[in-house]
């Protein structure tokens, strides 16, 4: 199975830590938070990866020449960032045929888990599956609603975690090399009950701003 990584954007929740290097770059100890999750699919048993690039990019060009136990291609967004259903339609568009299943990650999440998701999944034959974790009372993530084994954009008890398994068909209408927002799809896909999801089995940890990377590192003792 083919993984997606998105690496394009330009970090703004980062602040200052972000003006020099792209996020999917910051360590956590002593790895990239790229290389974190690349790690991970790698474990679960991913051949391919493939990234999107904008922000900086000819950093990570250079950091991703450094891997070589794993194959990597690289979409990058040269005039305008496409969004995050825009960068994986045109990024997969010839890696992928329509029946075809993905994952997709996010880079600045780190995940803990015993189980191989992607083992987990083998009999998954829907649309598209996004793996939820329990919101708390603070966290201003979009709520979502589980019933029955699919999401609702509601007041619910759950936030998305960034890791989905996709079927390529959904972005049959999306044009290559425009801009287009993956949240609009789940959206259009849960009005019509087809937007499953299940809960993350393990622990998860949105490292995506400054104050929540440093909050991480120092709970972790980094």
């Amino acid at each position: 199975m083919i993984c997606f990584i998105p690496a394009a954007g330009y970090g703004k929740r980062m602040g200052s830590l972000t003006m020099n290097i792209p996020k999917p770059l910051l360590k956590i100890g002593n790895i990239t938070f790229l290389d974190n999750t690349i790690n991970l699919a790698k474990n679960w048993g991913v051949q391919k990866i493939v990234i999107n690039t904008h922000y900086l990019a000819e950093k990570i060009h250079n950091h991703i020449e450094e891997i070589n136990d794993i194959e990597i291609i690289v979409s990058h967004e040269e005039e305008k960032i496409l969004g995050t259903a825009g960068g994986i339609k045109t990024a997969l568009i010839n890696q992928l045929k329509e029946n075809d299943y993905f994952l997709c990650m996010n880079p600045d999440v780190v995940y803990e888990t015993n189980v191989n998701i992607i083992e987990s999944i083998n009999n998954y034959d829907g649309k598209c599956l996004l793996f939820l974790h329990e919101k708390g009372k603070e966290d201003s993530y979009t709520s979502l609603a589980l019933d029955s084994g699919k999401v609702n954009f509601r007041n619910g008890n759950y936030m998305f975690t960034g890791l989905s398994v996709i079927h390529f068909s959904i972005f049959n209408n999306i044009k290559i090399n425009e801009y287009y927002d993956l949240a609009d799809i789940f959206k259009s896909l849960a009005m019509n009950k087809e937007l499953d999801g299940r809960i993350f089995p393990g622990n998860f940890y949105d490292i995506g701003d400054e104050k929540k990377y440093n909050e991480y590192l120092k709970t972790k003792g980094y």
